[in-house]
């Protein structure tokens, strides 16, 4: 592993700061892309499923949309690079609660900050 990477557009105030840019680019500080591979633990966001360099597994998530849920990215092979298996299966609890949590979170950095005062992070998953 050469770098991890998270969301970092609210720290950052830049809506371009996803995870996959910034992973992308620590990683350029210390290898090439065609000598990467990228793993990512929650579905690729759909504004970045062009930059799918070396992708080898990425869930698929009704949120994000670019690993199959909205557009199979996963299996178009484009830019040089190969399709690569989305499952949703890989930690699928621990990225729900995960992402549950992001979206109770306030920005009070956003031009109308909405309140979540009375939402509660739920962490028990539903039987499917």
């Amino acid at each position: 592993i050469i770098t991890k990477s998270r969301v970092r557009g609210v720290v950052l105030r830049s809506v371009s700061r996803h995870a996959e840019p910034e992973a992308i680019g620590l990683s350029l500080a210390v290898t090439t892309p065609a000598q990467t591979r990228y793993y990512v633990t929650v579905e690729t966001c759909i504004t970045y499923c062009g930059w799918q360099l070396s992708i080898r597994e990425a869930p698929a998530s009704d949120r994000f949309g670019g690993c199959g849920s909205i557009l199979g990215t996963n299996d178009i092979y484009h830019c040089g690079h190969s399709v690569f298996p989305a499952t949703g299966e890989y930690r699928r609890k621990g990225v729900v609660v995960i992402l549950r949590w992001f979206y109770i979170m306030e920005n009070t950095n956003a031009p109308g900050p909405k309140l979540k005062v009375n939402r509660v992070h739920k962490t028990e998953m539903s039987p499917e």
